[in-house]
């Protein structure tokens, strides 16, 4: 959509067509790298336009995807907050998210993860490391019920880790330049 450029390079691996393993590599320039509604991801979705470098590491059971680069003009992206554990305040903004397992009652973490991989045992992670430039505009959304949100551009480094298993990790500074609390 925006004239992008990428360039792969790797393989799948196999050891005579046992221990089947999948690894590639990348450099992208001006790539769509997200292009998604709140239907297809509740926690965050828009779209991204970048350039970097990723790589994908996997095999049958797992698949680990890590991306580093910087996003530009074009990027519109919204992460929302909504959280049933609590906001706590102070000279910065804290998230605290919790996210039940569809199907497990019980409160213990490790109980919950441990019932989820005997239910799918293929594991995907993600890790990003972006680099996010005052042409990209950002919503972080802290209430979609009552709408409560800061929105507009800025710039700064965030790291985004998120997991098959509902895990969802924001890292890093970000600094609104022309911005606004609704």
């Amino acid at each position: 959509n925006h004239g992008g450029l990428a360039v792969l390079n790797g393989g799948i691996y196999h050891s005579k067509l046992n221990d089947l393993k999948i690894k590639i590599q990348g450099e992208f320039k001006n790539a769509t790298l997200l292009d998604t509604d709140i239907k297809d991801n509740n926690i965050f979705y828009g779209v991204a336009v970048g350039s970097g470098e990723f790589s994908l590491d996997g095999g049958i059971d797992y698949l680990d995807i890590k991306l580093k680069g910087s996003v530009q003009k074009g990027t519109k992206m919204y992460i929302i907050y909504n959280s049933n554990s609590g906001t706590e305040e102070q000279s910065f903004i804290k998230f605290n998210i919790t996210k039940p397992i569809k199907g497990v009652q019980s409160t213990d973490n490790a109980t919950n993860k441990q019932s989820n991989e005997s239910e799918n045992d293929f594991r995907i992670t993600t890790k990003l490391e972006i680099d996010i430039t005052p042409d990209a505009y950002c919503e972080f959304i802290l209430d979609k019920n009552t709408g409560d949100k800061i929105a507009g551009y800025g710039q700064g480094p965030i790291r985004l880790e998120y997991d098959s298993e509902g895990d969802f990790h924001m890292y890093g500074d970000y600094t609104f330049a022309k911005d606004s609390y609704y």
